[in-house]
């Protein structure tokens, strides 16, 4: 492979690039497919390989493979149009699942190969982009990027989709605007501004393009003047409101408010100045690096928290002071890689920092800086000792393939990288929370006191610890670990959510139907809704409960809970039709669940289609044996069938008695039942001593007419059910 050794960049640099010219005269896909490319495309691959065998791991359910955006077929809308409606508003990231859904369903492997292709897209681009200047540095540059390990996080990681998706517009975006400045072309300006904006509705992250433009022009031309800034005001401006909507995202959907995240200023610096330096040793020596790293936190009585932003502050003004004598790029890239890090260093906390101040994937990047200083080293000794040189950076590659390929283990499962992160971390909280495999045999109840231990700020800890609790039916204690949730966290609409359940096993309704509330305020969601419409039915509020109802099912149609509630406030109403039509989508949607099953029994049975009743109460009681409606309505369909030869009036009386026997004569229906099985066997007095009975009931409502029957029994005549006669 050829580098076309040259010398290394000047301090000072011609305006346009020298390289430039011959480039403009081949043809388009021959500058692009050369064999530097296609080797950069097989360190990609050769790095990335074992991600086939790699699956799904945290926050790729609600990115992917639980999300019904992205397997239904109108899901683009959504995703692009409502915010929120997305972990975080990405629309680009999230249009790719959608159409790869369409190409290989959810098999892994089809997303993993996609970021492996889209990283290697970006170590082209990066070639691209930097051998306008020097090409062996370029490639160098290019070909680190392309295997070091700090950017598995970014590739082996299927959320990160973000990362390899965004780089490649923001790389592009680069590109062609370095190429407008060169050539003046108002197409090439603008289709750099489209790819920026595409980049930004991938991540965020990415609205440092223009700032990095304008340390690249410095670099270049040595200085910056209102001509290089004016062209760039747009940019500027559309990645600064890109940026404030993705922090006002993080606070009000993600969940940047918590308490471990709300820190002072003076923290919040001290934290910026130490983060670039730790980045820094990650790049430079890659071992080990861990999904989550140790916490720490900047304290400022301490005198070592002031190092890292003094030495930050020594080495720009270090670097300014010699640009004349070492040249402006040790300078730029410093910048860049500064600058590029701005949104992650803290100065505005993100989620993720709660359990680690900093993460890989942050620096994908702005790693190029840090890079592009280590391929000059390599591009130098290379041009000093060719076959040397390009020993030790052939050999440095494949070391860095070797750490990759340890890496991406972690990415395997689910319990490899919490085990693995744990191995690592021991403190890591979130990976005792969420590990899958319990070599100690602790219950849910002992590992959340645990993680409570390590970190009583996490809320929640306490939140899975009341939901343990609540499974127990310590329905009391339960509320205080809520409580103590939302005292750290006021706004988390989990735990609001799940006191309106802990409050509704203690008979506090309005307490219930409160929390409901303000669980369905904090997040909209179809479920949140269908809980408040069941609390406000329980509580008689039947105009209200079908307004939310109603909109539950405006929210998403196929919604299980909502479904059944609304149908039940239907069969309330008596509209029967109603209520059955939905009771059967709800039993499509989860045909082993029991509440549509009964429902459908009961509204058949109400429609007087007693056959249909029948079948449905029959699949009752296969799942509940002991179910006394569906046991009484068949008792009482034996009994009064109207069809004669559906009759069995004696295996009726045996149901009805042994019914009545285990309820100790204290239901009033069934007494009414086995005094219908009383008369079909032409017991006429002692059907009438259980009317007597069921009418002593009197706090007892009854779903039969006792005047009419006792009018039957006395004429000696027995019961038969009612049917229309459009039924008949």
């Amino acid at each position: 492979m050829s580098h076309h050794p040259s010398a290394l960049p000047e301090a000072k640099c011609p305006s346009s690039p020298t390289t430039a010219a011959p480039e403009a005269t081949r043809p388009r896909w021959r500058a692009s497919l050369t064999a530097e490319a296609l080797f950069l495309i097989g360190l990609a691959i050769l790095a990335y390989w074992p991600v086939v065998e790699c699956g799904y791991v945290w926050d790729d359910d609600k990115y992917l493979t639980d999300n019904r955006l992205i397997t239904e077929p109108g899901g683009l809308v959504p995703i692009w149009r409502q915010v929120g409606a997305t972990p975080q508003y990405y629309p680009m990231v999230f249009s790719t699942f959608w159409l790869e859904y369409r190409l290989w369903g959810l098999h892994p492997t089809g997303y993993h190969l996609t970021n492996v292709a889209l990283h290697a897209v970006n170590a082209i681009l990066v070639w691209r982009l930097l051998r306008r200047w020097h090409p062996a540095v370029a490639w160098w540059t290019a070909a680190l990027f392309a295997v070091h390990p700090v950017h598995v996080e970014s590739v082996a990681w299927i959320t990160e989709r973000k990362n390899v998706l965004s780089g490649v517009f923001y790389l592009a975006s680069f590109l062609s605007y370095l190429r407008y400045r060169d050539s003046g072309h108002w197409r090439r300006y603008l289709l750099a501004f489209v790819l920026f904006g595409a980049a930004l509705l991938s991540k965020s992250v990415t609205a440092t393009l223009p700032a990095a433009i304008l340390v690249v022009l410095w670099w270049r031309d040595g200085r910056i003047g209102w001509s290089d800034i004016r062209p760039l005001i747009p940019f500027f401006v559309i990645g600064i409101a890109s940026g404030l909507h993705t922090a006002w995202i993080e606070r009000q959907f993600v969940g940047a408010r918590t308490a471990d995240l709300d820190w002072s200023w003076l923290e919040r610096l001290l934290v910026a100045g130490r983060v670039p330096w730790m980045y820094l040793e990650k790049l430079v020596y890659p071992w080990p690096l861990i999904f989550f790293y140790p916490r720490w936190m900047a304290v400022p009585s301490e005198l070592k928290s002031w190092f890292f932003p003094l030495a930050t502050l020594l080495l720009i003004g270090g670097l300014w002071r010699s640009r004349d004598r070492i040249g402006r790029l040790p300078l730029a890239c410093v910048l860049f890689f500064g600058g590029t890090l701005f949104p992650v260093l803290g100065l505005v906390p993100v989620y993720p920092m709660r359990f680690s101040i900093i993460a890989d994937h942050f620096q994908y990047l702005a790693s190029l800086g840090p890079l592009v200083l280590m391929a000059v080293l390599l591009a130098r000794c290379e041009s000093s000792w060719q076959l040397i040189g390009r020993m030790v950076g052939t050999a440095g590659l494949l070391a860095l393939v070797a750490t990759c390929w340890f890496q991406i283990e972690d990415f395997r499962d689910e319990t490899c990288l919490w085990s693995r992160t744990l191995a690592k971390n021991p403190d890591c909280y979130l990976c005792h929370m969420n590990l899958q495999t319990n070599p100690e045999n602790l219950t849910v109840e002992q590992i959340c006191r645990r993680v409570i231990e390590l970190a009583p700020q996490f809320e929640h800890a306490w939140h899975c610890l009341g939901n343990s609790l609540l499974k127990q039916g310590r329905s009391a204690e339960a509320i205080d670990c809520f409580q103590e949730a939302l005292k750290l966290f006021p706004e988390y609409p989990e735990s609001h959510f799940a006191l309106s359940h802990a409050y509704e096993d203690l008979g506090q309704l309005q307490l219930a139907i409160h929390h409901a509330r303000h669980s369905l305020a904090m997040r909209q969601e179809a479920s949140k809704y269908a809980n408040l419409g069941r609390l406000l039915i329980a509580a008689g509020s039947l105009d209200e409960a079908n307004q939310v109802l109603d909109a539950t099912l405006k929210l998403d149609p196929d919604q299980f809970d909502g479904l059944v509630n609304r149908a039940s406030l239907h069969a309330m109403h008596q509209e029967f039709a109603q209520a059955e039509m939905l009771f059967r989508r709800a039993h499509q949607l989860q045909p082993e669940a029991d509440a549509p099953i009964a429902n459908l029994g009961k509204v058949c049975w109400e429609q007087q289609r007693y056959s249909d009743a029948m079948n449905w109460f029959e699949r009752t009681l296969e799942i509940a044996p002991n179910d006394l409606f569906s046991l009484g309505r068949k008792a009482l369909f034996l009994a009064a069938a109207p069809e004669k030869n559906r009759r069995d009036s004696l295996a009726a009386l045996k149901l009805a008695e042994e019914l009545c026997d285990r309820t100790l004569e204290q239901v009033a229906d069934l007494l009414v039942i086995r005094s219908i099985a009383k008369a079909a066997n032409r017991q006429f007095e002692s059907a009438n001593g259980d009317l007597t009975k069921a009418q002593a009931l009197a706090q007892q409502s009854v779903s039969f007419d006792l005047s009419r029957l006792r009018l039957l029994f006395r004429n000696n005549s027995p019961y038969e059910l009612p049917v229309h006669s459009a039924s008949r």
